[in-house]
């Protein structure tokens, strides 16, 4: 399997229909990543049982993923397959043409939801005992498996979680941001920590530029971060909300350079995004939002290419 960075694909690599469902599902989630920011004042205050989870499944360590964008883009697949399967999966997948791939995909995204049901975070004392009850009752492999299987969706979620609230937030991939601060650039170093705090401790070159920072009496730098560790991921209001993770993942699929302002705006307005923002209210409204994304793409490399 591929390492590193998604590349930005020269041909469209899903049909549309594969493209549009995805949007269409995703809407949902993003407007309630939007809401709930807004509502906290731009703090993420994840229930205290899931921070007990993070500790409890040894995954504090998630933000490791955020080196390796495919590595975050297929994590929660390891729930399911062995890294085995997975590659022959991958391999099927590269060499279908593009309405195989398209089904092949949702053939995944499928299975994945019918298996994400029984991993449903408990919220209440009541769940917490029926699952902790069933859990008892299972063998010591199958316990084992559970664990692993937990593991690896509790990664994916926390690490893709951060990833789409980069997107929103500042136009770029976390992703990105943590590739760029990793070699030496202290505007993207000031806003991963902010973004997720655990970064500062999980990522090694991170922790040893703050470390050699503060050792050689650089201050100015250290107080920064400091600032940038107490306060929220994102003060203010939202702008961009879906508008920059749709033309991230249309920019990926290899659609963003296929299709017109006038198609993308039709097709944003088709799954529920279009009329939820005044970006894009009309087509000379989305053309600006398109060049920004792209001017943005070429300054800091939204998706980056491999290296």
């Amino acid at each position: 399997m591929p390492k590193g960075p998604i590349p930005v694909p020269a041909e469209p690599i899903l049909p549309l229909d594969s493209v549009r469902g995805y949007l269409r599902a995703s809407v949902p989630d993003w407007e309630w990543l939007v809401s709930h920011l807004q509502s906290q004042m731009g703090w993420i205050r994840f229930p205290v049982r899931l921070i007990r989870a993070i500790d409890n499944l040894k995954v504090s360590d998630y933000p490791r993923l955020y080196e390796d964008e495919f590595a975050l883009s297929v994590v929660g697949a390891l729930a399911f397959f062995e890294p085995v399967e997975l590659r022959s999966l991958f391999s099927d997948i590269e060499a279908a043409n593009l309405q195989q791939r398209g089904e092949l995909l949702n053939e995944l995204i499928s299975l994945d939801s019918s298996e994400l049901n029984a991993f449903v975070m408990p919220l209440s004392a009541h769940e917490y005992r029926a699952q902790a009850k069933a859990f008892r009752r299972l063998s010591k492999p199958d316990q084992a498996n559970v664990i692993k299987q937990a593991q690896y969706l509790l990664s994916s979620f926390l690490a893709s979680f951060h990833q789409q609230l980069s997107m929103m937030l500042h136009g770029e991939k976390l992703t990105d941001l943590v590739h760029r601060a990793k070699l030496g650039d202290r505007q993207a170093f000031l806003k991963v920590v902010q973004l997720d705090n655990r970064t500062l401790l999980q990522i090694p070159e991170m922790s040893r530029a703050f470390l050699q920072a503060r050792l050689a009496g650089d201050y100015e730098f250290c107080e920064a971060v400091g600032r940038r560790l107490m306060a929220p991921p994102y003060r203010g209001k939202i702008q961009h909300k879906g508008l920059w993770m749709s033309m991230s993942f249309l920019d990926m699929t290899g659609w963003l350079e296929h299709l017109s302002d006038r198609a993308i705006v039709d097709l944003l307005d088709e799954v529920g995004l279009g009329h939820k923002t005044k970006l894009i209210a009309d087509v000379g409204g989305f053309a600006k939002c398109r060049r920004d994304y792209k001017q943005l793409r070429s300054q800091h490399q939204i998706s980056t290419q491999r290296t």
